[in-house]
């Protein structure tokens, strides 16, 4: 049996209308406006450089949930007024540091997003402490890119907007993408690297790389192995704070560096702040990426488009994360801390 998605209902508004509610240049009306099917434009309910949070219905209840670009399925846990019962045995699920969780299967049901119709979508059943809340909604899981992974998805962080949206495949069509963000945004290819499943590719300490999109991470994070130590001096890391960042349930010790020649797809390298992690498996963009750019996730065309931008609406941080819990500096003399 098929499982079912969210229906996104079909846009009834001006382009103008669209456009201006996910920030995108309102010049080109009529082309872009023909070629836009659906449309579902929410606010995000967290603040900067919070995991992306949107509102939710599940039967009678109002939530929110967080969003990943890192994970295909859907992802929930029990609230104080939201429950969910096991449906089915038990899934594989494996964390960024490799180590794996077995929860049980679930289901979302009278589930709806935006004004889309109800719906019953399938979920994981996952172990959740303590209970967030955001805008009075509670919030009771991770949407995944099963939900979400057949069209377009524009996160645009700096005006605190996120749009699912389905653009026609038609040929005069072929620019819309491009259109929404302007000329001038970048586009890389949108791949699959096995544990990293939205990765884009990167150059770092010059190999090509891949590097998942994940705007939950509170920093950028790359693999201490993937740095030749004779690039890197020894007194770098030495002075370089220390950073103790909780996937899920693990600790991990890394030190936040400014990395040189850091380039995404084929764009001139610059220097990037990064932590260097000895027990992380897979290179991350994580929520510095999103704060200052509109990112087009176009699934269709397997491809990442991105627009940088100053602009800033999101309220301060609220410290809103699901897969990251914690990135906290720690004094540099603590030896646990310290890379070898």
């Amino acid at each position: 049996m098929r499982k079912k998605r969210p229906r996104l209902p079909r846009i009834c508004m001006s382009l103008l209308g669209l456009l201006s509610a996910i920030s995108a240049p309102a010049a080109m009306c009529t082309d872009v406006s023909a070629c836009i099917d659906t449309a579902t434009i929410l606010p995000l309910l967290g603040g900067r450089g919070d995991s992306p949070i949107i509102p939710v219905i599940v039967g009678p209840r109002d939530a929110a949930m967080f969003l990943t670009f890192d994970s295909t399925s859907n992802m929930v846990w029990n609230t104080h007024d939201v429950g969910f019962p096991p449906t089915g045995g038990l899934v594989r699920f494996q964390k960024d540091d490799g180590t794996e969780l077995h929860p049980s299967q679930t289901k979302l049901e009278n589930f709806q997003i935006g004004q889309s119709g109800p719906s019953n979508i399938a979920a994981v059943l996952l172990d959740r402490a303590p209970e967030q809340s955001v805008a009075g909604r509670s919030i009771i899981g991770v949407l995944g890119r099963e939900a979400f992974s057949h069209g377009q998805v524009l996160l645009d962080e700096p005006h605190g907007k996120l749009a699912f949206i389905e653009i026609s495949d038609r040929k005069a069509c072929a620019s819309t993408e491009q259109d929404l963000l302007g000329g001038n945004a970048q586009s890389v290819p949108l791949m699959d690297g096995g544990i990293i499943p939205s990765a884009i590719p990167v150059t770092i300490d010059h190999k090509t790389r891949l590097a998942g999109l994940d705007p939950d991470l509170t920093d950028n994070a790359v693999p201490a192995d993937w740095i030749d130590p004779s690039h890197l001096p020894a007194e770098t890391l030495k002075t370089a704070p220390a950073v103790q960042t909780r996937y899920l349930d693990t600790m991990v010790w890394g030190k936040r560096i400014a990395l040189p020649d850091y380039a995404i797809g084929d764009a001139p390298g610059h220097t990037m702040m990064v932590v260097v992690e000895p027990k992380i498996l897979r290179a991350v963009l994580g929520a510095p990426f999103f704060a200052h750019r509109m990112v087009l996730f176009d699934y269709p065309n397997r491809r990442v488009l991105f627009q940088s931008i100053d602009t800033e609406t999101l309220p301060p941080a609220k410290h809103l994360h699901f897969d990251i819990s914690t990135a906290t500096n720690v004094s540099v003399r603590n030896r646990m801390g310290q890379l070898k």
